[in-house]
């Protein structure tokens, strides 16, 4: 709105050599001493502002503003004592429409609608989203990683032996049902930002410089040890569900799918073909995390084999040699 006659007197008042110097103090003066500005809406002329968001149209378009202000007004709002934030809000919406969903009945018996369920450790929505799996992972291994908190800050271990701590006791619960996420732009944005924030409480740098030049780089990681789990599931027999879920994807594929990094083929029976070598598809990983040729390939257990008793014998090793398997 134009500047009243109240307003004009007020700052001539204060500004008689014209050199006016706006501080926090005139300002509270000025909010306390002006009734008409604290039961007005300031605007200039020619801004287009939204009431309820203060979204600013580009270039002062009023026109422009319209569709954004009746989106805006449609959406929830909520008080400053409420904690819940709009992503959860978003989540309860959908709880909510999956609930009033037609229900299954099996043997007469009403089964009812859930929003999200764990399978073997893996956690799935409804709704298909990708995202929900692994930000349930990361809060399970953001816990893990609190409680190996002292191990980090301790100064008597070298940090060498602190990765590899964090890639088998921290990472390793991260990347549970890894083979499913599909890592996108934003997925990786997610997962480059998680790994820095552990890694800067290990080795004391800066996020900034972990997420740009990580220690350990988990985006990699994963991505050369999915595209060698795809290897093992093309050399399979046809009969396997892996192999039949993979040979029903068709080309383009998905960015960041299961398939982003194999090599250039045209058709999957080609890239089964090119999955019997093993040395070419193993070099392929190597080629994305160099890390990923130090580690042995999983070896099944002998059934004669029986561990000896002793504290960690249940995970299937003697835990006094955990400093000897981390060399």
């Amino acid at each position: 709105m134009s500047c009243s006659e109240q307003q004009i007197q007020w700052i001539e008042e204060r500004d008689k050599e014209g050199n006016l110097c706006i501080s926090e103090a005139i300002l509270e003066d000025y909010w306390s001493h002006c009734p008409w500005l604290q039961d007005s809406t300031i605007e200039l002329e020619g801004e287009a502002r939204c009431p309820w968001c203060c979204y600013f149209a580009l270039n002062g378009s009023k026109a422009g503003l319209g569709k954004h202000q009746k989106d805006c007004e449609r959406k929830p709002r909520q008080s400053r004592g409420e904690s819940k934030t709009v992503q959860a809000v978003r989540v309860e919406r959908r709880k909510e429409q999956a609930a009033e969903r037609e229900h299954i009945v099996l043997h007469g018996e009403q089964i009812r609608n859930e929003y999200s369920a764990c399978s073997l450790g893996s956690d799935f929505t409804a709704d298909g989203d990708p995202r929900y799996a692994m930000n349930c992972r990361a809060n399970k291994a953001r816990g893990r990683f609190n409680d190996l908190y002292r191990i980090w800050k301790d100064d008597r271990l070298p940090q060498s032996l602190k990765i590899k701590l964090y890639r088998a006791g921290v990472c390793s619960m991260l990347c549970h049902g890894y083979q499913s996420w599909l890592l996108d732009l934003k997925n990786k944005a997610f997962l480059r930002n998680w790994n820095a924030k552990c890694l800067a409480a290990i080795t004391g740098r800066s996020v900034y410089d972990e997420t740009r030049e990580p220690t350990f780089n988990l985006i990699d990681h994963l991505r050369a040890r999915r595209i060698r789990w795809v290897g093992h599931v093309l050399r399979m027999d046809s009969d396997r569900p892996a192999k039949q879920a993979i040979m029903t994807m068709q080309p383009p594929y998905t960015p960041g799918s299961v398939l982003d990094d194999a090599p250039p083929h045209t058709s999957l029976e080609e890239l089964c073909e090119l999955a019997q070598n093993k040395e070419d598809w193993r070099t392929i990983a190597t080629d994305i995390s160099p890390e990923l040729d130090l580690e042995p390939e999983p070896l099944a257990p002998a059934r004669s084999t029986k561990v000896a008793a002793g504290p960690g014998s249940h995970w299937g090793f003697n835990i006094s040699r955990l400093p000897l398997m981390l060399e």
